[in-house]
C-alpha cells in the first residue's frame, strides 16, 4: 500500500474561499478588507455615510412635518382671533393685544433661535410672517365687524381699501360695502316713530330748524333718521336751508344709517342716483350748487350737529 500525504493546509483554501461580498455593491472583495475597492463603501458594520440618503430623507420629513404643524397652528389661530372679533368688539380688541403680545414675545424667542440653531432660521422667519398675518387679517376683521354695527369711520376704511386694486383684501372690501349697503338695517328706515309732542315738547309743524337741530343732536343713531325725514317734510324751510342741514349731516355723523337717509334726501335734489359708498359725491354736488339754492331764505337760526 502506497503512502498517502496529507493535503497541506494552505492548499485547502482554494483562493475562492478567500473572497467574500461587498455589503454595498455585492461586487466579490477580498476577505476582510476594510473597504469595497469597487464602490468604496466600508466594511465595517453601519455607517453614517453609507445612509446618508436615509438620514438626508429623515430630516426633509422632519421639516416638512413641522412646516405643516406650523401651518395647522397658524389656522387655528386665525380662525379663533376672527371668532373672537366677531362675538364683541371689546374682545376682539383684547386679541388683537394679545395678538400684539404674542408676537413680540416669538420675535424675542426667533432671535434666540437665529443664535443657537441657524438650520431652522427659514422657518422661525416664515412663522413670524404668517403672524404678521393673522395680525392683518384680524384687523380688517375687526374693520368689518365695526362697518357692520353702524360705525362710520370702518366704512370709510373699507371705501379706502377698496379703491386700490394692490391691496390683499381688495376683493373682499368692495364685497363687504355691496352687503353693507344692501343690509336692511341700513338701507330700511326703521319704525321708530317719534312723538315730538310728548318727548321733546315740540310741534314739528311749527319748530324751528334749530329745534330739528337739538332733537337730531339729542337722539340715538338710530332715530336720528325719522328726525331728518321730519325735517324734510317741513314746507316752511327753504331748500337751500334743508339742503345745508342735510349736507352738515352727511360731513359730520358716525352712522351709515343716518348718512345713508341724509343722502337719500339729497338725491331727490341732486338727481345722483348714487348710495353711500359715493357720499363725498353728494358733497362736492351742494358745494357747486349752493349758490343757485340761495332764494327766499327765512332768517332762521339752523344750529349745529354734533358729531355722534
Amino acid at each position: 500500500m502506497s503512502e498517502q500525504t496529507e493535503p497541506k493546509k494552505e492548499d485547502q483554501e482554494s483562493p475562492l474561499k478567500q473572497m467574500s461580498l461587498c455589503k454595498e455593491c455585492r461586487q466579490e472583495i477580498m476577505t476582510g478588507a476594510k473597504r469595497c475597492h469597487h464602490c468604496g463603501a466600508s466594511q465595517r458594520g453601519w455607517s453614517w455615510l453609507n445612509h446618508t440618503p436615509v438620514l438626508i430623507s429623515l430630516v426633509m420629513m422632519g421639516v416638512a412635518i413641522v412646516q405643516a404643524l406650523v401651518g395647522y397652528n397658524q389656522l387655528l389661530e386665525a380662525q379663533r382671533q376672527r371668532i373672537l372679533a366677531s362675538n364683541a368688539l371689546e374682545k376682539a380688541e383684547e386679541a388683537q393685544s394679545t395678538a400684539h403680545s404674542a408676537s413680540t414675545e416669538v420675535e424675542k424667542l426667533s432671535q434666540q433661535a437665529k443664535k443657537q440653531v441657524t438650520e431652522i432660521k427659514s422657518l422661525v422667519d416664515d412663522a413670524k410672517q404668517s403672524l404678521d398675518s393673522i395680525k392683518s387679517l384680524s384687523e380688517f376683521s375687526l374693520i368689518l365687524l365695526k362697518a357692520r354695527n353702524d360705525d362710520r369711520s370702518a366704512f370709510d376704511v373699507l371705501r379706502e381699501i377698496a379703491k386700490k386694486q394692490e391691496h390683499r383684501f381688495y376683493s373682499i372690501a368692495n364685497q363687504a360695502l355691496i352687503q353693507i349697503v344692501t343690509d336692511p338695517q341700513v338701507t330700511g328706515l326703521l319704525d321708530y316713530q317719534i312723538d315730538w309732542q310728548k318727548e321733546h315738547n315740540i310741534d314739528p309743524a311749527k319748530a324751528s330748524m334749530k329745534d330739528f337741530t337739538s332733537v337730531f343732536n339729542k337722539e340715538i343713531s338710530i332715530r336720528q333718521p325719522n328726525v331728518l325725514v321730519d325735517m324734510w317734510k317741513q314746507e316752511r324751510f327753504s331748500k337751500s336751508e334743508k339742503l345745508q342741514t342735510i349736507y352738515e349731516v352727511i360731513t359730520t355723523t358716525s352712522s351709515l344709517r343716518v348718512l345713508r337717509q341724509a343722502c337719500q334726501l339729497i338725491d331727490a335734489e341732486a338727481h345722483l342716483n348714487k348710495n353711500i359708498i359715493a357720499y363725498d359725491l353728494f358733497i362736492e354736488w351742494w358745494r357747486k350748487n349752493k349758490a343757485s339754492y340761495q332764494e327766499k331764505l327765512k332768517p332762521q337760526p339752523t344750529g349745529s350737529f354734533d358729531k355722534k
